[in-house]
């Protein structure tokens, strides 16, 4: 993004998105500049702020994103798992669900 689009989206995120505030006006700003980076080649979108991914979800992008908030938390999970017991996971459009566990102790 430009340098514009980039202290735009920074003022999104410190002004609305910490608070809580999710305006609409801010989520089509965000689904514009995604847009506009697919428009210019791009194949996907690094959330790199874990407040993004409160704002759009990637139904709502023009991109398929990568959400760094679960991704960490995917693979802290990969660290924790192996080592409580095994545990068979699904993930469904982005978010894991656990269907079964069995701890040994």
């Amino acid at each position: 993004p430009s340098l514009h689009d980039r202290s735009q989206l920074d003022k999104i995120i410190r002004t609305e998105l910490i608070r809580g505030d999710y305006r609409a006006r801010s989520r089509a700003y965000v689904q514009d500049l995604i847009a506009g980076l697919a428009a210019k080649g791009a194949e996907a979108v690094i959330l790199g702020c874990t407040e993004l991914p409160l704002l759009l979800s990637e139904m709502d992008s023009a991109l398929p994103f990568l959400d760094s908030t679960r991704i960490l938390a995917r693979a802290a999970l990969q660290c924790v798992v192996p080592a409580r017991g095994t545990q068979r996971w699904q993930t469904r459009i982005g978010s894991p669900t656990l269907l079964t566990s069995s701890f040994h102790k």
